[in-house]
């Protein structure tokens, strides 16, 4: 029994000792692509405001911009994607306030790319769009 409640105890006792590593994104020095406080590579997320609200958050590794977050006045999320060098990179969704899918997608180094789904407030598919470097190939309208 003892030895099932240190098993229990430590991860507990490990995880509070964790430092939480979010700051105001206007706090971190950025050179070219990479984020640094002090003079380190930043990791953790900053965070960006308006009026109070948190309208953006970054998710940043070793200085490295990795994904980012933003989100309505509400506190709902608006959007999510990947970076890399500071241009969304990967799998992006936006969001109405609802919270349903507006769009989603992938991006590469900054363009629409590939396959896009877009969508009314209920949820019904409107057209499929497909994209090479930020132009449209084709486009099915589902009206």
């Amino acid at each position: 029994m003892k030895l099932k409640l240190f098993l229990f105890i430590i991860p507990v006792l490990v995880s509070c000792n964790i430092e939480s590593n979010e700051v105001n994104c206007n706090v971190l020095k950025k050179t070219d692509t990479k984020y640094s406080i002090d003079d380190k590579l930043f990791t953790g997320n900053c965070l960006t405001f308006k009026n109070g609200v948190t309208t953006e958050s970054r998710k940043i590794k070793n200085g490295l911009h990795k994904k980012t977050i933003g989100y309505w006045d509400t506190g709902e999320i608006k959007y999510t994607g990947g970076v890399k060098r500071d241009s969304l990179n990967g799998s992006y969704r936006e969001y109405f306030r609802s919270g349903k899918i507006a769009k989603k997608g992938k991006f590469k180094m900054g363009y629409y790319e590939g396959r896009w789904k877009f969508t009314d407030e209920s949820g019904r598919l409107l057209r499929i769009t497909t994209f090479k470097k930020g132009k449209i190939i084709s486009e099915i309208n589902k009206n």
